[in-house]
């Protein structure tokens, strides 16, 4: 929820990159805690910084990509994510003698170096956003960058922009602040004006089980696989199954990246297909003995790996520029929500049985499948910004002039 409120009031560059800061200074300091109760604090204040750089990430890329790629992109990005689980699924190997015991400072040292990697690169490399700059009204910073990355692209013989075009952008940033109640930006109550008082409520729900469910099992497969390990599987390697589980995400992230452009099927449609799947898989996986589980609780993950990446530009293209990290950022505290409930819910389904955590699983996506269906336009292949009465008030805003 702070994302949104930095992002929203303060651009997109700086709180980014002082959650990348805050990411590694505190992930380095808790692998130096001298007792349970530090590392807690320092987990947690590492969470927040977690919680501010991934929703305002997903808001820059969709930002600053044309419309024809900018679901592609972010869905490419976030395949680092995968990479990121497969490393630490690495480094866990290397550090740890099992799931309970073992050099955890040395993994907790080790994964937080990509944050100190990106802080410093962001610092140098990253430009504020464009949309941003002209909804606040900061039209020179703005132009500047628009003619950088002309440049950079080469796609037109000249490098400025006339008159005429910063005029029209400008004409743009005026219609963007009409379109909120109080000319404000990153004012939640935004989020339930017009149409959108009707897909917020189903946004946060599909968060929420996204997140529960997607963490879920990953917290539980193991003790799930423990609890069912025989005498003759004894020998077969815990971190190996995690590290086949994580890995079965990076196809369904590659089919999620081909698929997201695809106008006929669209954001909406692909939620609704990858949710039913993973539901189907959950079902399925009920009941059965360890290695045909295993089969379809990996399967399940991988469907719902797909509705992750796909809900992320779905979420961020249906909000406007002013509220857009305040839209997700919320969702995404919908999501934690999901994550802190989980553990509780994932124990206390155990007593369904051994597998009975999965059962849970396949009525939430069951759920968020029903969700996304009641969602009611899609936003593929659509201009940002495009609200009810665009039209009306860029003609009002001529004819002022």
């Amino acid at each position: 929820m702070l994302s949104g409120q930095l992002a929203d009031h303060w651009g997109r560059r700086y709180p980014l990159i002082f959650g990348l800061l805050i990411n590694f200074s505190f992930a380095l300091g808790s692998s130096f805690s001298n007792n349970f109760e530090t590392l807690v604090i320092l987990r947690s204040i590492f969470g927040i910084s977690v919680g501010i750089i991934s929703p305002i990430s997903a808001t820059y890329i969709i930002e600053i990509c044309p419309m024809e790629i900018r679901g592609k992109m972010l869905i490419f990005t976030a395949i680092f994510w995968t990479f990121g689980e497969l490393a630490v699924c690495l480094i866990a190997y290397i550090f740890l003698d099992s799931f309970s015991s073992g050099n955890w400072r040395a993994l907790l040292l080790w994964a937080a170096f990509p944050a100190f990697i990106t802080f410093f690169l962001s610092l140098f490399f990253l430009e504020e956003s464009p949309r941003y700059l002209l909804i606040f009204k900061k039209y020179d910073q703005a132009f500047f960058l628009l003619e950088k990355a002309i440049k950079q692209n080469n796609k037109i013989e000249r490098h400025t922009l006339n008159e005429e075009e910063k005029e029209s952008l400008k004409t743009w940033a005026e219609i963007q602040v009409h379109f909120l109640k109080n000319g404000a930006t990153g004012n939640p109550v935004e989020l339930f004006r017009e149409e959108r008082h009707k897909i917020t409520p189903l946004l946060w729900i599909i968060w929420f089980v996204l997140s529960c469910v997607y963490y879920g099992n990953i917290f539980i497969l193991p003790t799930v696989l423990r609890n069912m390990k025989m005498e003759d599987e004894a020998n077969i390697n815990e971190f190996l199954q995690v590290f086949v589980s994580v890995a079965c995400e990076l196809p369904s992230s590659i089919i999620a990246l081909f698929i997201i452009e695809i106008h006929d099927l669209g954001r909406k449609n692909s939620l609704i297909i990858t949710f039913a799947l993973s539901s189907i898989s959950y079902f399925i996986s009920f009941g059965l003995k360890r290695m045909p589980f295993l089969v379809m609780a990996t399967a399940a993950r991988f469907f719902l790996n797909m509705s992750f990446l796909i809900i992320y530009p779905f979420t961020t293209e249906i909000y406007p520029t002013a509220i857009r990290t305040t839209g997700l950022g919320i969702s995404s505290a919908f999501s934690r929500i999901g994550g802190i409930s989980m553990p509780w819910i994932s124990i206390a389904s155990l007593k369904i049985g051994k597998t009975g955590p999965f059962l849970i699983y396949g009525i939430l996506t069951s759920i968020a499948t029903i969700s996304s269906a009641l969602i009611p336009y899609d936003t593929t292949g659509k201009e940002l910004d495009r609200h009810k009465g665009y039209q009306d008030v860029e003609e009002t805003i001529s004819l002022k002039e």
